[in-house]
């Protein structure tokens, strides 16, 4: 498969977390410690430690928090925190709470359990076991871009192919192989948003698949990208959580479920979500930022 890639388009060999969209905040310890929770909701400042006598860090809304860590609030400060297991808890001013999946240990200020959700699906930040991009490679196209998905997640029965139309081109071929280099799934097409049968891909696998023109003047036209596809448990537990959250509604529960998608590795449906929310709540930067974050990948992808 690699030799393949290589005739196909330029390789260029880089860390992937050097251009993939950080499942963790900025603040938040390293991916191999196990995770707790993540901030839904934040207004004021808050800062997390590793343990009660670490040094406090700043943290910000959507970020995962380890287990045992502890999340502080400023004055004037709401948070709520949802846990791995479900629970839902809203901190407010000055309150001081050790994290657990399946708890919150409160040692000051007030602490109200909301309704809990379903057990949150096994994040990319929650844990260190979920699949990893194939190859550790970002394959450069000579001029196909925005291919989605790329070096992210999918859902094995509903993946969309998308990528940015190219000046000149009309006709794409569109091939997706396994991780045997099998092809699995070719058509051509006059559309940049090419659906997947859903019986075509498997679950917890990885694939690498291909845009190309067919009627471009001039040189061919080309780009590459690899994803990997969520689990059967992950994917049930993440569609459970979504049901949830669309009964309830409203900007908070949109934000949610974008938040905890794009730390699957579902840029696609984050970038749905977050601008679903931000349309409701056009002034929320925090919204803004990820739509903006997201953007960024989409327009890169497969480059």
């Amino acid at each position: 498969m690699a030799a393949r890639r290589t005739a196909a388009c330029v390789v260029t060999v880089v860390a992937i977390t050097s251009f993939q969209l950080p499942v963790l905040s900025r603040q938040d310890a390293s991916a191999g410690e196990k995770r707790a929770g993540l901030i839904s909701e934040l207004s004021g400042v808050a800062s997390v430690r590793k343990d009660p006598s670490a040094a406090a860090s700043p943290v910000e809304r959507f970020a995962a928090i380890a287990d045992g860590a502890v999340l502080e609030l400023g004055r004037d400060s709401r948070a709520v925190v949802v846990l791995a297991r479900g629970k839902r808890f809203e901190l407010g001013a000055q309150a001081r709470v050790s994290v657990h999946p399946d708890r919150i240990d409160a040692t000051s200020g007030p602490v109200r359990e909301l309704p809990s959700l379903p057990a949150l699906p096994r994040l990319v930040a929650l844990d260190a076991q979920a699949p990893k991009a194939l190859g550790g490679v970002r394959l450069r196209s000579t001029a196909v871009a925005g291919l989605t998905p790329s070096h992210g997640s999918a859902l094995a029965t509903r993946t969309t192919l998308r990528f940015t139309p190219v000046r000149g081109a009309g006709t794409y071929r569109v091939e997706v192989e396994d991780e045997q280099g099998r092809v699995v799934f070719a058509v051509q097409t006059t559309s940049a948003e090419v659906p997947v049968p859903p019986d075509v891909l498997h679950p917890a696998a990885g694939y690498y698949w291909t845009v190309r023109t067919i009627d471009r003047a001039g040189p061919q036209a080309r780009g590459a990208a690899e994803f990997t596809t969520l689990g059967e448990e992950e994917a049930k537990a993440r569609e459970d959580l979504r049901r949830r959250l669309h009964e309830e509604g409203g900007v908070s529960s949109l934000a949610l479920l974008a938040a905890i998608d794009r730390q699957l590795g579902l840029y696609a449906d984050a970038l749905d979500g977050f601008r679903a929310a931000l349309a409701r709540a056009p002034d929320d930067e925090t919204l803004r930022d990820a739509v903006k974050e997201l953007e960024a990948m989409r327009e890169a992808g497969g480059r």
